[in-house]
């Protein structure tokens, strides 16, 4: 085994050392994600499934189904990147940048242009999660469900401005938002992911079949520009406000990071029930990493004692004979024995070595 444990240890103790789900578990992952992927390609679909599994789930999240961003076929050629955008800014770095400099670069690039001008936010915080589109003077702010990701919310906000675009005829607009993970997102055309897919071909419909123009335009949060201080303080109102409006559009994105922490946390409940010599000092499924570069013996060692069982205290097990006895205090060889012994390995980091030796005292 690659972490090196001992033949006789616990399953369990493997799988949670390995950092890896119980195949039971996984099993039901693959299951959910497989319903995910059905149900977000339903329209393109001859038949309906029968979901059994991601219903409930959305449920307990106060989610629906029908929801869920529907994946279609591209609208536009992979090898055309047919969307304006304007990533300038992005040159210069945040944090060696006074927000005063910024500022005066957005305003030499705009002061000519004669555009409707959009702008866009998103916040997340422990009561929700809100989106606002700023167009003029006028405020439009959507609550979105708690599972949105702070990247969902702010391509949601922009997918709201777009919407804002067709209900009002805009002709030319400037779109303006300072997630450049979003801009970036709606521009790759080779491998988007299933909101980027939705917004290219939204924005495809409007510039080649309504003739709108449409150019997406990163500027920095937080940098003195009136307009987007705004955007953001109506994104953070939009959470609690009466005013917004209930939006409830899933991203498939979102709905795979509620299943997996779902069944981390069934692999932690199931964990803390087992009572192996593992669970008495590692209460939880995180990962327990090296913090040096040691050598793949020290490892084993240390995985081992971790574990409880060693060639030493197990090795009667593989042989069908009785288990040894220590001569010295007339007890079974064990690792962990509380609270009566413990056996303590201790690291000794040197200077100049990654590891220098790894040594088991009992007390």
């Amino acid at each position: 085994m690659s972490i090196g444990a001992y033949r006789s240890s616990p399953i369990p103790s493997i799988y949670n050392l390995a950092c890896t789900h119980p195949l039971d578990i996984r099993r039901f992952k693959i299951t959910w994600n497989h319903e995910l992927k059905l149900a977000s390609t339903l329209p393109t679909l001859d038949f309906k499934p029968i979901f059994q599994m991601l219903p409930t789930l959305l449920q307990e999240n106060n989610l629906d189904t029908s929801k869920i961003l529907t994946i279609t076929p591209t609208l536009a050629s992979q090898w055309k990147n047919l969307i304006e955008t304007n990533t300038e800014l992005s040159i210069f770095k945040k944090d060696d940048t006074h927000p005063s400099i910024y500022k005066k670069e957005y305003f030499h690039i705009i002061q000519n242009t004669t555009s409707e001008k959009m702008y866009t936010d998103a916040s997340k915080s422990q009561d929700g999660v809100g989106a606002a589109v700023i167009w003029n003077n006028s405020e439009f702010m959507y609550k979105l469900p708690s599972t949105c990701s702070v990247f969902t919310a702010e391509s949601i906000a922009i997918l709201k401005a777009l919407d804002i675009i067709t209900d009002h005829h805009l002709q030319d607009t400037i779109i303006f938002t300072d997630s450049l993970s979003a801009i970036n997102n709606i521009k790759n055309t080779y491998n988007p992911s299933d909101i980027g897919l939705h917004f290219q071909n939204k924005i495809y419909t409007l510039q080649y079949h309504n003739n709108f123009k449409i150019k997406l335009f990163w500027i920095p949060g937080h940098s003195s520009i009136k307009e987007n201080e705004l955007a953001d303080l109506a994104a953070k109102s939009a959470i609690t406000s009466p005013l917004s409006t209930s939006t409830q559009i899933i991203s498939s994105s979102d709905i795979r990071r509620l299943i997996t922490k779902k069944f981390q946390q069934t692999w932690h409940q199931r964990w803390t029930s087992h009572y192996t010599k593992l669970n008495h000092i590692k209460h939880n499924t995180v990962n327990w990493t090296f913090p040096i570069e040691i050598h793949k013996k020290f490892e084993v060692i240390i995985t081992r004692l971790r574990i409880g069982h060693t060639k030493i205290s197990h090795s009667f097990l593989m042989v069908k004979e009785e288990p040894p006895m220590c001569t010295s205090c007339v007890h079974l060889y064990d690792v962990i024995t509380p609270p009566n012994r413990l056996i303590r390995t201790e690291w000794v980091l040197l200077k100049n070595n990654a590891f220098a030796s790894c040594v088991a005292t009992s007390s």
